[in-house]
């Protein structure tokens, strides 16, 4: 041994302390998911011993890994070249392991409000995804037309949307005819009415104004009227319809 390091060396160890940091970190959140998990008896005890074992070598690799790198600041090896080698593997390591770190972390696909969560922390994933993510700048309410109506529509026409719950009025236009007959969803409270029709699904992009409104009402039950214009000089009852919600409804 030689005294003054040389910067290659101390590079090295840096990496390997670095590595063992990432590593560290990961096992640490392994074992509290192992913890939660076996609190709720979703894993055996065994499974909860293996990951605090894993996290107990990689903590003492990490203290290695920072006694090594202290005793480089005062003294550094003759063999440069194994040095170098261990340069090579640590920042390979290094690589795979920020790899794994980013794919531990959930990033949303848009920017918008979480309407509701599915799955906590130390929980199995819900089928249905983690949360309900919806982008409530834009709303839109989506009608079930007869399908014999729905030729006296178009694009464009005017639209206004009455709340059940409160009987607030909302304004807007329509953006889009749907190309598929299903049967009715949404039931009414009407005993005589058809609960076996068929409909086709039509969206109305609301006014701003209308948007603001209800950006905290997703999914609630309105009733729409359409104005069809030239068609029917009078204001023409299109159907109840089910909910009120944003153009990314939700991301799951």
């Amino acid at each position: 041994m030689q005294a003054g390091a040389k910067s290659g060396d101390i590079a090295a160890q840096r990496a390997l302390v670095a590595l063992a940091e990432r590593q560290s970190e990961l096992a640490r959140r392994g074992a509290d998911r192992a913890r939660q998990l076996q609190a709720r008896k979703a894993i055996s005890d065994e499974q909860l011993e293996e990951q605090q074992w894993e996290l107990d070598r990689l903590l003492l690799e990490k203290q290695r890994a920072e006694g090594t790198l202290a005793g480089l600041l005062e003294i550094r090896e003759t063999d440069v070249l194994a040095a170098q080698s261990e340069i090579d593997a640590a920042r390979a390591a290094l690589e795979t392991a920020s790899a794994e770190l980013a794919a531990s972390e959930l990033r949303a696909p848009i920017a918008g409000r979480v309407l509701r969560i599915l799955t906590y922390p130390g929980e199995r994933i819900d089928p249905a995804g983690l949360l309900e993510l919806a982008n409530v700048g834009v709303m839109q309410a989506v009608a079930e037309v007869y399908e014999g109506d729905v030729s006296l529509l178009r694009t464009g026409l005017r639209a206004k949307v009455v709340l059940d719950a409160s009987g607030e009025e909302l304004f807007g236009v329509v953006a889009e005819l749907g190309n598929a007959v299903a049967r009715k969803i949404v039931l009414t409270n009407d005993p005589v009415s058809d609960t076996d029709a068929r409909v086709v699904e039509v969206r109305i992009d609301l006014e701003a104004e209308s948007a603001r409104r209800v950006e905290r009402l997703s999914n609630a039950r309105v009733e729409v009227f359409i104005d069809l214009g030239s068609a029917n000089q009078s204001e023409s009852s299109a159907v109840r319809v089910n909910p009120v919600v944003g153009y990314h409804p939700s991301v799951r």
